[in-house]
Formats: structure tokens, C-alpha cells, sequence
């Protein structure tokens, strides 16, 4: 089994705890926490518009992400890296991009139809990680069982998306 190392107290990186599968429940952790927002914001979205909405998660999870850079201590040594690193900066564009499009696409889709189906169906974005991956970086990650799993994800978002309308 491959263990991932987690953090156990702030600004030391020597002082780390091992956890078996962390990897796996920081990811079903994330999926619950999507799952609460989603549907908190399709009601969300009944009386503030999407873009309101961003703009204040936004205001917060900079704050949150700033404290954090600072407590930890690596924000001087980050945005050194980014202003060192054109490449760097170039990926951290392309992140900050594609992020705001898909924010701003999946809370209308939520808002135009509701949380349970746009969420079944941007769930097909592991197809497109392991597609950009390869395309982009050369990365060949599938595998015969995740490519079944894929298709199968990929199949029913159809599925839900033929019953749907």
C-alpha cells in the first residue's frame, strides 16, 4: 500500500506523521465537501447571482490560502519561485484560468438545473485529467481497470444526461 505523508504541525517539515492511504481520504473528504457545496449552492444561487457568490468564497479562500502561505512559512519562497520560473508562471496561469471557467460553468450549470445532475455529469472530469494528461505532458496513466471505470463514469453521465431532459 503507498503511504503519503501529512503535515502534524506548522512551519515543520521535518515533523511529519506517515498516514496509509491518506491520498484516499483527503480525496472522499473533497468529494463530501463538493457534495455539501453543491447543493448549499444551488440555494444559494435561487437569491444571490453566481457571480456574488464566487466573488465572497473567493474574498475567503484567500484569506484562508494567505494564513495558511504565512503560517507555514513558504509564501516568500513561492512567489519567489513563480517570479523566478516563466514556465512556472505560465502553469500557474493556465490553473488560475481554467479554474475561474470551470467555477463559473459548473455554479451556472447548477444554477440552470440543479446540483445532483451537474454534479453527475462533471464528474467525468477524471476522463479528461487522464485525456490532458497525455496530451499535454505525455503522461499515459490509464490503465485497463481505470479506463473501464472511465468509460463507465462517462457512460452514465450520458445516461443521466438522456433521462435528464
Amino acid at each position: 500500500m503507498e503511504n503519503s505523508v501529512l503535515p502534524v504541525s506548522s512551519g515543520s517539515k521535518e515533523r511529519r506523521a506517515t498516514l496509509v492511504n491518506m491520498w484516499f481520504v483527503l480525496a472522499t473528504f473533497a468529494s463530501m465537501c463538493w457534495g455539501v457545496f453543491y447543493i448549499v449552492s444551488e440555494h444559494v444561487y435561487k437569491q444571490i447571482s453566481v457571480y456574488t457568490a464566487i466573488a465572497i468564497e473567493s474574498l475567503f479562500l484567500f484569506l484562508v490560502a494567505t494564513y495558511f502561505a504565512v503560517r507555514e512559512n513558504v509564501l516568500k519562497h513561492d512567489l519567489s519561485a513563480i517570479a523566478n520560473s516563466s514556465k512556472l508562471f505560465g502553469f500557474l496561469f493556465v490553473t488560475v484560468v481554467v479554474s475561474i471557467l470551470a467555477e463559473v460553468s459548473i455554479n451556472f450549470a447548477i444554477s440552470e438545473k440543479d446540483a445532483t445532475l451537474a454534479g453527475f455529469v462533471e464528474i467525468t472530469y477524471p476522463f479528461f485529467i487522464a485525456l490532458f494528461a497525455y496530451l499535454l505532458f505525455g503522461q499515459e496513466e490509464l490503465s485497463v481497470g481505470t479506463g473501464i471505470g472511465g468509460a463507465i463514469v462517462f457512460i452514465g453521465a450520458c445516461i443521466i444526461f438522456y433521462f435528464s431532459r
